[in-house]
């Protein structure tokens, strides 16, 4: 099988937004005098640079049906591409570019993009909150990998058989999200529990092989925040 990371996907997705193509980004298209002040003019190919137009309306162009892209991937992307207009020289290349961008992002939303590892590239994304790496080919989720201020982890749909690696240093999480995965071992049991988890408020483990009810409530009995639990769809046994 071959590797992919969730960084390489984080970059494919990134190049989808277009940030240095029109009507984003520092072009042929711009007044070479643009000082990118808010309401100043920059040059369009509409015009071939012969009249120049106001930066709202280069915005306006952002969702029209000709430069419209996908951003459903992130809750961040649209704002990223307004401030390819409004303040392009922040996303025009090179290291501080690149941390900027990678600490903008407080949302992901990785989907059915053949994952198969989660890198160590994405802890340079330091304000990432809420991670969804559904339906992946995830086996492990080392929790060293993992943003610190992480505090929404969604990975239904993968191929996790156990969650020991993500419990090793686990982030923050409120809610964690294992569903339609492969999780069927007793001794899996003692993962959910205070020790690991004192703020989760929402745990799915629906559609597993889960079995031995009584145990797994007694030690989720433990997470003094949850509220919402879904255990449906396991083969519970009393």
């Amino acid at each position: 099988m071959m590797t992919k990371t969730v960084s390489v996907a984080f970059h494919e997705l990134l190049k989808t937004l277009c940030l240095q193509e029109f009507p984003c980004g520092i072009g042929t298209w711009r007044n070479p005098n643009d000082k990118f002040a808010e309401g100043q003019y920059a040059v369009t190919l509409k015009d071939y640079g012969v009249q120049y137009e106001k930066m709202e309306v280069l915005k306006e162009y952002l969702n029209s049906g000709t430069w419209d892209v996908d951003t459903s991937w992130s809750n961040e992307a649209a704002d990223l591409r307004s401030l390819a207009i409004s303040q392009p020289w922040k996303l025009s290349g090179g290291k501080n570019s690149s941390q900027f961008i990678q600490e903008f992002f407080k949302s992901l939303r990785i989907i059915d993009k053949q994952i198969t590892e989660i890198d160590h590239g994405i802890l340079s994304m330091k304000n990432l909150e809420d991670l969804t790496l559904s339906v992946n080919l995830l086996r492990k989720v080392p929790s060293d990998n993992l943003p610190p201020n992480l505090k929404v982890l969604e990975l239904c749909t993968n191929c996790l058989t156990s969650i020991t690696s993500l419990c090793k240093n686990p982030p923050p999480l409120l809610h964690l999200g294992l569903s339609y995965n492969q999780l069927h071992s007793v001794d899996e049991y003692k993962y959910f529990t205070v020790e690991y988890w004192p703020s989760l408020m929402s745990l799915d483990l629906s559609y597993n092989n889960l079995n031995q009810l009584v145990e797994l409530v007694d030690r989720l009995a433990s997470l003094p925040n949850l509220r919402n639990l879904i255990l449906q769809g396991n083969p519970m046994s009393v």
